[in-house]
């Protein structure tokens, strides 16, 4: 005998403000879709009834944060503004102040919410794609691990979190917030990156125009996969279980994954660089022992030879009561 089952998954992806279903609400994406298992036993492959997931969430507020208006403008262009305060009492190093520790915070949180956004995709649609008539039908079973497999490994595609410094001649330093990068404006780019031009030729970092570029090279990877999902699976309205909506949703939330890790390995690195320049100059690796020693030479000297202090050390013991004991000073 053969039992067949319908299974129905429906998910939807929200940004709210406040809290979950108030009125100030977006929905971004969501879609249900179903497939119909064939066991050999009547047991059944899933929980019998309705079955409701705890909501996934990761608060998205300092992301938010560091997107501006200029100016105040309604109706401009959002742009990109975040700066390390660099008089602030607790920056120590471009890692160690508290505008990058919020970023690699909320970077972590990302990182986190993203594994577990795969982690239900793989449990409660992939998994049930796998043994889904329609979708097997469609992609063959060497085609559906192949596409499952891409989608946990998106490493064709471009990661624009880079510890780049680049040594500009004096010549260039001039036009350095310039180039011939697209800001954005105008391409549908949701958020734009700009800099004043004494700010950019002032420091190290890469021109806008370069950065824009690299972003654009992100855009142009992320449209390029999307264009080979389009008939790699069952399209979206089919009411299939699995469909590019699923794939682009995991690829899209493992390639934040990356993103989110490849900042926090690219501050550390930039933290690891100045410390190897620091210890190259000093020469050797000063330890707190070493300053002991440096305030015990100097204590010295503050003091005559016939009154300078002499270490005291005294074991103090009972005959068999080790190890206690009594000192007493006069």
């Amino acid at each position: 005998n053969e039992w067949f089952w319908k299974i129905d998954v429906e998910w939807e992806l929200v940004a709210y403000a406040g809290t979950m279903g108030g009125p100030r609400q977006l929905r971004l994406q969501g879609r249900s879709g179903s497939a119909q298992l064939k066991t050999t036993t009547s047991a059944t492959p899933e929980p019998a009834g309705q079955v409701e997931f705890i909501p996934t969430e990761v608060p998205i507020t300092w992301l938010l944060q560091q997107v501006k208006l200029p100016g105040g403008l309604v109706g401009a262009a959002h742009v990109l503004s975040f700066k390390i305060d660099r008089d602030a009492e607790g920056c120590r190093t471009p890692r160690r102040n508290p505008q990058v520790e919020a970023a690699l915070h909320a970077a972590r949180e990302l990182c986190a919410w993203s594994k577990r956004v795969c982690q239900f995709m793989n449990q409660r649609i992939f998994s049930k794609a796998e043994r889904c008539a329609k979708v097997q039908a469609h992609t063959g079973r060497d085609g559906f691990l192949a596409l499952i497999a891409s989608t946990h490994q998106p490493s064709e595609l471009f990661v624009p979190v880079l510890p780049l410094f680049e040594a500009r001649p004096a010549e260039e330093e001039a036009d350095a917030a310039g180039g011939d990068g697209d800001g954005g404006d105008g391409d549908g780019t949701l958020v734009s990156v700009t800099a004043a031009a004494a700010e950019a030729a002032s420091t190290p970092v890469l021109r806008i125009g370069d950065i824009n570029a690299m972003l654009a090279e992100q855009r142009r990877a992320l449209e390029a996969k999307w264009a080979t999902l389009a008939d790699a699976c069952p399209p979206a309205d089919d009411g299939s279980l699995l469909s590019p909506v699923e794939l682009k949703l995991s690829i899209a939330v493992k390639h934040l994954d990356d993103c989110c890790s490849q900042l926090s390995q690219g501050v550390d690195y930039i933290e690891a660089m100045l410390k190897k320049q620091l210890l190259d100059a000093v020469g050797r690796l000063v330890t707190p022992a070493d300053f002991q020693r440096y305030m015990d030479f100097h204590g010295q000297r503050l003091f005559k030879p016939e009154y300078a202090p002499k270490p005291f050390c005294f074991a103090v013991r009972r005959p068999d009561h080790y190890p206690e004991g009594t000192l007493t000073i006069e």
